[in-house]
């Protein structure tokens, strides 16, 4: 019985520290993603304050343009042409918006914790551009994956 009383604290130490880290809202990371049957790739900022900046890889049409959405402004840089304009310029359907809407949702605590595995975790939640699933890494907030099903998005996140 005395120990059994001796084990109890570390027990309940052990079951309270297993809560999972939050998802991490400032990082930088390479997004490799499936949209609508094309592949697409790019360089991604992200700041806690609803902060997106995403500089496309690829598909080739797209490899050097910028999408920037700062203080609820848009912009949109190619080469030489810059267009400036309020966030939701594009449709909530576009590739750029429907990242930028996910990471406002989470920004704004609305992605609700779903699953919980050995080494990561599964949030769902509804953005501007619809319900959408988001896989995190249990231990650091890091996000590995978001998937939006009705507009065929799925992004992988990888972070150097």
């Amino acid at each position: 019985m005395k120990k059994l009383l001796l084990l109890l604290p570390i027990l309940l130490l052990c079951s309270c520290s297993g809560n999972p880290a939050p998802i991490k809202k400032d990082f930088s990371a390479v997004i490799t993603s499936e949209y609508n049957g094309e592949k697409i790739k790019a360089e991604a900022v992200a700041e806690a304050h609803n902060n997106l900046t995403l500089k496309m890889i690829s598909p080739e049409s797209l490899s050097g343009c910028t999408y920037t959405y700062k203080g609820g402004d848009f912009s949109l840089k190619s080469g030489e042409l810059t267009l400036d304009s309020e966030s939701g310029y594009l449709p909530d359907c576009a590739f750029s918006e429907a990242l930028y809407n996910v990471l406002c949702a989470v920004n704004s605590d609305k992605a609700q914790l779903t699953a919980v595995y050995d080494q990561s975790v599964t949030y769902s939640g509804d953005s501007g551009s619809g319900k959408f699933t988001l896989n995190a890494d249990i231990n650091n907030g890091y996000i590995s994956q978001i998937e939006l099903k009705n507009i065929n998005l799925k992004a992988f996140l990888s972070y150097s």
